[in-house]
């Protein structure tokens, strides 16, 4: 049931309501939300220098990196395809970073998201599969909440990749949302 939604509806019907709570309020603490979006902002800027789309490797090995998806699989496959025989039943890890404009606000999955699929490359032949590696260690989703952004470095995307093939979390569910304070611990 999305609430925020009625919330807005409501509030807008009943004027007294909306005058009454703060509109930088989310989720009980008040946020600056000139700050939190400068914030992002610089994230990006800092991601844009490097990509917004990364392969890694075994032991963290940075692959590939793009600002697209589409390129950066097909630089992935190329370098496949180089030596096919080399890569059969390896490990690769597509990490994508992505900002929310529509929830940008939004407590839970605003602004910051980033999506890391572990798969296995199959080969047969000249064809080539990448694959999910498996169900209960391959997919996880992770978000920022606005208190966490500050925490956010580069430097960590390779750190959650060592620390999801190894499985260190044990089993991730596809379908939960994770937060930086869920993965702390593990880095």
């Amino acid at each position: 049931m999305d609430y925020k939604n009625k919330y807005n509806k409501y509030s807008s019907k009943c004027g007294i309501i909306s005058k009454l709570v703060d509109s930088n309020q989310i989720g009980g603490k008040v946020v600056n939300k000139e700050k939190y979006i400068e914030k992002l902002y610089n994230i990006k800027e800092k991601i844009k220098k490097h990509g917004y789309v990364f392969w890694f490797g075994d032991g963290g090995k940075l692959l590939v990196k793009d600002l697209d998806d589409d390129n950066a699989k097909k630089k992935i496959l190329m370098k496949i395809n180089k030596d096919v025989d080399e890569w059969e039943n390896k490990i690769v890890t597509e990490v994508i970073v992505t900002f929310d404009k529509k929830n940008i606000l939004d407590e839970e999955s605003g602004g910051l998201k980033i999506d890391i699929n572990i798969n296995k490359i199959v080969t047969n032949g000249k064809n080539i599969s990448i694959q999910q590696k498996d169900k209960s260690y391959s997919i996880m989703t992770l978000f920022y909440k606005h208190t966490e952004l500050d925490n956010f470095k580069i430097s960590d995307l390779k750190k959650i990749v060592i620390m999801l093939v190894d499985k260190k979390m044990g089993k991730i569910s596809p379908f939960k949302f994770y937060h930086y304070e869920d993965i702390e611990k593990y880095l």
